[in-house]
């Protein structure tokens, strides 16, 4: 019976932690002036283009990867708003939260995993980058993942692991 309390303090928790970040993340976030590479990446990110296009757009305007446009350009097929690409910055941050838990449980025990989660959750300088429609919050959420799928083939050299880390990577 004890540990089935644990337990739900621990999930409740856990999901407050979540629902916090995410708020911090959601809170003032559409009434705030958009920035000129927020535009530019609205601009690139087109889908009512030709894929062509949208290929010579990204090339002449921004360096960054060009998978985090095209991730984008099925989130406008959508609803093709500056408000839903602000949106794909919190999924992105919010998802970088559950992540970041996963990568601590690897290395720490539940309660160091929940501080180090918390620590995350309320991290100011990810909040202000899930406010943007940049690039930063998605870097973040596969960059974890790939720390992930590293050590667990570092541990496991399978050819599943194998696969999902040249897929993180590529």
């Amino acid at each position: 019976m004890r540990k089935k309390i644990n337990n739900y303090k621990f999930e409740l928790t856990f999901l407050s932690i979540l629902i916090i970040g995410f708020l911090f993340r959601y809170l003032n976030n559409f009434d705030q002036m958009f920035w000129n590479d927020e535009n530019y990446t609205l601009f690139i990110t087109d889908p009512s283009i030709k894929f062509k296009e949208f290929l010579e757009r990204h090339k002449s305007i921004d360096e960054s990867p060009i998978l985090y446009f095209y991730i984008l350009r099925i989130i406008n097929n959508i609803s093709y708003s500056a408000e839903h690409l602000r949106l794909s910055s919190i999924i992105f941050s919010t998802l970088s939260i559950i992540a970041s838990y996963k990568l601590f449980r690897i290395f720490y025990d539940k309660q160091t995993s929940l501080f180090c989660l918390a620590i995350i959750s309320l991290n100011i300088f990810l909040i202000w980058q899930a406010k943007e429609a940049r690039i930063a919050s998605s870097i973040v959420f596969f960059g974890i993942i790939n720390i992930i799928l590293f050590y667990k083939f570092l541990i496991n050299n399978s050819p599943k692991y194998k696969l999902s880390l040249f897929l993180i990577n590529l």
